[in-house]
């Protein structure tokens, strides 16, 4: 199919399916680490082995998703979105089929790390394709496609637990193998529309000459592309930034310690095993309403990506703090759907937040910039469950673990806030 060529983004058209494909891949995302949630006590009994042999084994993989988002950036160096979203479905198909197979722990952690891969691929291929479809519609379809994650959240653990109950676990990871591969078909919905990636390798040399000179040229503008695509250069030339990708691992942190102990601190609290379950549930629809509702005053020019930032953060923080008062099931579940529509809407947000700033800074590192958002959001991500875990083991209380989530949150809004203050203190001076 030919490429098309357009100097601005569509702001819809074609652009609407390709945040069909989006929604897809970010659903995967998700889902797949729920349902790898449900499969730890079949395959800590299947496998003979621990219950927290089989968490570390997920716990890398996840981390190592969320860590290879600047390779995978610098990947888009060679290739585009369509064939670099292609192939991590694939990695992550066979990863789950392989697993299936497992005899051992070495087995299946060596399995779930291609599977891994082929997430972490998508996790940069998905926000750069929608950059090239929308500019002032951008936060919608971002808002759109990130629901897929919020359904996914909703809709999967059942689904694993059924899939389970009627063939095992072993044809479980098979089945769910067969459905990451529908990757392949959002990959193949990204049709690129700038020019092809392969040319950027070596781009701006100047043809001079066959000599070394050029030949020198040519290696220096792959360094600094490379420096680009993994997001380095956008960190050195904008060293104020570092401090809103401390508050994504901070908020990072939070939303994974709030999804791992809500359902614990809920059963805790009195709440039956089914109603505890029903509870995350519903902080996954506040999630959906979140993704979808944050983004329209973005859009609509009322307020800046930042200051929603700071907003959610500062929301996300009282809710997570008020969980210690809650003792019934309808507040815990009332104040879930405040939280999910807080901490639970933060990754659209944070990818506009990126976008934002990478215009201020005129600055062409979206890619590299957003491999370095899923970094240090894997830096929090694998930080959660030992601090948290750790809190509620020295306290014997979940409230403190809440209370620290809750600190996190503070923390992450008055960190993107420091920048905001420094910004407009260079600008007056």
């Amino acid at each position: 199919m030919a490429k098309i060529n357009h100097n601005a983004p569509p702001d819809g058209r074609w652009g609407w399916l390709v945040t069909l494909g989006a929604f897809v891949s970010t659903m995967l995302q998700t889902a797949t680490a729920t349902a790898l949630g449900v499969l730890v006590p079949e395959l800590s009994d299947g496998l003979d082995i621990r219950v927290g042999d089989v968490g570390t084994s997920f716990s890398v993989a996840l981390c190592l998703k969320s860590m290879l988002g600047p390779v995978c950036a610098a990947c888009m160096l060679c290739a585009n979105a369509r064939t670099l979203t292609f192939l991590g479905g694939i990695l992550t198909g066979l990863g789950f089929i392989v697993a299936g197979f497992s005899t051992n722990q070495i087995h299946l952690t060596l399995s779930m790390v291609i599977s891994s891969c082929g997430l972490g691929i998508a996790l940069v291929t998905a926000p750069a394709i929608l950059k090239e479809y929308f500019h002032k519609k951008y936060g919608l379809a971002t808002g759109l496609a990130s629901c897929g994650a919020a359904i996914g959240m909703i809709i999967f653990p059942p689904v694993m637990e059924i899939l389970i109950d009627m063939f095992g676990w072993r044809n479980a990871l098979f089945l769910l193998g067969a459905w990451s591969f529908n990757q392949c078909v959002a990959g193949a919905i990204y049709r690129p529309l700038n020019s092809s990636f392969e040319s950027r390798l070596f781009c701006n040399c100047k043809p001079r000459s066959a000599t070394c000179s050029h030949f020198r040229q040519s290696l220096l503008n792959l360094f600094g592309n490379l420096l680009s695509f993994t997001g380095i250069n956008f960190l050195m030339k904008n060293k104020g930034i570092i401090l809103v990708y401390i508050s994504f691992t901070l908020r990072g942190m939070s939303f994974v310690g709030w999804l791992l102990f809500l359902v614990s601190y809920s059963i805790d609290m009195g709440l039956s095993s089914l109603d505890a379950s029903f509870v995350s549930a519903i902080g996954g629809i506040g999630a959906l309403i979140g993704r979808i509702v944050s983004v329209l005053p973005i859009d609509h020019k009322l307020l800046s990506a930042r200051t929603m930032y700071i907003i959610l953060s500062l929301i996300g923080a009282v809710c997570l703090f008020f969980y210690t008062l809650c003792s019934s099931y309808w507040s815990i579940a009332l104040i879930s759907v405040l939280t999910g529509m807080s901490v639970g809407s933060s990754s659209p947000i944070m990818i506009i937040t990126i976008k934002e700033l990478t215009i201020a800074s005129k600055s062409e590192d979206f890619a590299g910039s957003i491999g370095l958002h899923f970094m240090f959001c894997g830096i929090g991500f694998s930080a959660a469950g030992p601090i948290f875990g750790y809190v509620f083991d020295a306290t014997g209380s979940y409230n403190w673990a809440f209370y620290t989530m809750a600190g996190a949150e503070l923390c992450a809004a008055v960190l993107v806030y420091s920048l905001n203050l420094m910004t407009r203190f260079q600008r007056d001076t």
